[in-house]
């Protein structure tokens, strides 16, 4: 192994070689794991605006505060690394220092991020 580090491999194909998988065989599908460590699969992206303000917004629910609905807006022009920093921001904590006084939900029960310089929800 380069460096003398260990590597990663997915419980089910260290199954499949301890069950005799030889070279060549096909191996299990890869699992699936979340972009972000918390967040559920129902994640949506959608076109939003406010006011005179137009750009996109992801939707999404965390583990950590059951029956609630996050949403975070992208100021545009946005570049590649947005989706990172979303991803550092709540698995630094983010959410959960946003929750201690968290803002009250819109009319379409959103919570919305107090991160970035978007406008405020309308």
């Amino acid at each position: 192994m380069a460096g003398g580090g260990l590597s990663y491999l997915e419980p089910s194909i260290i199954q499949a070689v301890r069950d005799g998988a030889q070279p060549g065989d096909p191996l299990p599908p890869r699992e699936r794991r979340p972009f972000i460590k918390g967040v559920s699969n129902d994640a949506e992206v959608i076109i939003t605006t406010a006011g005179a303000w137009r750009g996109v917004a992801v939707l999404f629910s965390h583990e950590g505060f059951p029956g609630v609905r996050f949403g975070h807006r992208f100021t545009p022009p946005s570049d590649e690394h947005a989706a990172i920093w979303l991803m550092e921001n709540i698995e630094t904590g983010g959410l959960h220092r946003m929750m201690q006084a968290p803002q009250p939900a819109n009319d379409a029960g959103i919570i919305w991020t107090t991160w970035g310089a978007a406008p405020s929800d309308p």
